[in-house]
C-alpha cells in the first residue's frame, strides 16, 4: 500500500465526503488478488453518550489479479452516512443522521489490523444554517432586511438591501 491520497469530495446530495485514492502494489513471487479495507478512526468530538468503535470499515474492493510487482490504482469514497451518527441527544438535530465534525482518521489496508496508510481530515459538513431576523419584513423601499447565516461553523453576517436599484448585500465576519 502507498501513494496515499484524500479529497473532499461529497457526492451528490452530501453536503460532506471523501474520496481516498491509494496504490496496492503485489510485492510477493506469484500472481494474487487483494482486498483493500478503508477505515474511519473514532470521531474526536462526539456529545457525551454516543458510542463509537475505535475504528470502522467505510468501504472495500478487491484487485484484479496482480502479477507479482504489479501495482493497481484504488479509490474509494467515504459517504456523508459513514461520517455520521444517529443523534439521539442534540435536541436541534434529534432523530436524525448527524455529521460527526472534527478530526477524524482515514485508514486504509488489508485489514483492521493491518493498516499500512493513514491520514487524519478536519471533518465539517458544509450544510449552511441559515436564520433570518426579522422572521418577515414588510417595508417600504429603501428600508433594509437583515439576514444572519451561519457557515460552515463560523459566524458569518451577511446584510441584504432593497433599494430602488434592486438588492445589493455586504458581508462580515463575527469575531468574539
Amino acid at each position: 500500500y502507498s501513494d496515499l491520497t484524500v479529497v473532499e469530495a461529497p457526492a451528490e446530495d452530501e453536503t460532506v465526503g471523501y474520496d481516498v485514492t491509494f496504490t496496492v502494489t503485489n510485492t510477493g513471487s506469484v500472481a494474487g488478488r487483494e482486498v483493500a479495507e478503508l477505515y474511519l478512526g473514532q470521531a474526536s468530538n462526539l456529545p457525551e453518550g454516543i458510542q463509537s468503535a475505535a475504528v470502522q470499515l467505510a468501504g472495500f474492493q478487491k484487485t484484479a489479479l496482480l502479477q507479482p510487482g504489479e501495482s493497481t490504482e484504488i479509490t474509494l469514497h467515504v459517504s456523508q452516512r459513514s461520517l455520521s451518527f444517529w443523534n439521539q441527544n442534540l435536541t436541534d438535530t434529534l432523530d436524525k443522521w448527524t455529521v460527526a465534525n472534527g478530526l477524524r482518521t482515514i485508514y486504509v489496508g488489508a485489514a483492521s489490523d493491518n493498516l499500512a496508510l493513514s491520514e487524519e481530515v478536519n471533518v465539517m459538513d458544509h450544510e449552511l444554517a441559515i436564520t433570518a431576523e426579522p422572521e418577515t419584513f414588510a417595508g417600504k423601499v429603501g428600508e433594509t432586511a437583515s439576514f444572519t447565516v451561519v457557515a460552515n461553523k463560523d459566524d458569518v453576517t451577511y446584510q441584504w438591501y432593497y433599494s430602488n436599484n434592486g438588492w445589493s448585500w455586504s458581508k462580515s465576519s463575527m469575531e468574539g
